[in-house]
């Protein structure tokens, strides 16, 4: 088998097929978020949660105006200011990175994960004022702060990312090594 560009695996650098993935990605997650949301707005606020796994995994209709596992709660109005200029800040980092990166299934999924779920977050907090939050899950006593399919996207986004960069830094550290190993060889064979 060749290790050409028309290999099944190859990894190329960013195209236009790659951006329609990715954005095809990011509609998907946005359009599946702001359903469930909607679900959980129009159903959840007015009924008990639904036990999925007693004591473990419930939908219980939740709002966040503070960021992240609930912290900054009540700072509504800057974060409504705030917001959209993250979420600006982090096309302008993923483009920059979509560029100038070497594409492969992981990295459409990463950046269709990460885009997706920022705008189903930040326009659920403009329109709304807060973000709508439904999937609880407890482990033992403790209660995990209630999450969303947006905030799912991005986490499981962020752990490919950060996943994907570990591998490539240890396959370049071992590539290197073998390189240094290979050089001191030919080294002592002179």
């Amino acid at each position: 088998m060749t290790n050409d560009s028309s290999s099944i695996n190859a990894v190329h650098k960013a195209t236009r097929y790659d951006l329609m993935i990715v954005s095809g990605i990011a509609v998907f997650v946005y359009i599946f978020d702001l359903i469930t949301k909607l679900w959980a707005f129009h159903y959840l606020q007015l009924h008990p949660p639904i036990q999925i796994i007693p004591d473990v995994f419930r939908f219980a209709y939740g709002t966040n105006t503070g960021i992240a596992f609930g912290l900054l709660q009540g700072s509504g109005g800057l974060l409504n200011i705030l917001s959209p200029i993250a979420f600006v800040v982090l096309i302008v980092v993923l483009y920059k990175m979509f560029a100038e990166s070497s594409m492969d299934i992981w990295y459409r999924l990463i950046f269709g994960l990460l885009i997706g779920g920022a705008l189903g977050n930040i326009l659920n907090r403009l329109y709304c004022g807060y973000v709508i939050d439904f999937i609880d899950i407890f482990i033992g006593t403790y209660n995990w702060p209630t999450f969303n399919i947006a905030d799912s996207a991005l986490t499981v986004g962020e752990i490919i990312l950060i996943s994907r960069l570990v591998i490539e830094e240890i396959s370049q550290y071992k590539k290197n090594a073998a390189a240094k190993k290979q050089e001191a060889i030919e080294y002592i064979d002179e």
